[in-house]
């Protein structure tokens, strides 16, 4: 049972990561030359180094970084549960041989 709920939180992590990377990929197309766009012209809306904005890319890490944290504090937290529980076990065992 320990195994396949392992299995399930590593997968469904994994779902996640790759979900919010795939998703970051699917902004809006480019305008074709059918919309009146010549060589070297930028199009409307669009900011440059003129505007002092950066242009923006389809990527976020905000949210990778949230679930990277949440991730370790729950590794974190099974560890210290863990090593609690063996060292109970180890208190037990200890006590019936004496």
């Amino acid at each position: 049972m320990r195994r396949f709920l392992m299995l399930l939180a590593a997968s469904t992590t994994m779902l996640v990561v790759f979900a919010s990377s795939a998703m970051a990929q699917q902004y809006p197309p480019a305008p074709g030359p059918a919309e009146g766009l010549t060589p070297g012209s930028a199009p409307p809306g669009a900011r440059g180094a003129a505007g002092g904005e950066l242009a923006f890319t389809g990527s976020d890490l905000l949210p990778l970084i949230w679930i990277g944290l949440a991730v370790l504090v729950l590794g974190v937290t099974l560890v210290v549960a863990a090593r609690r529980r063996s060292a109970i076990r180890g208190r037990r065992v200890s006590e019936a041989v004496a």
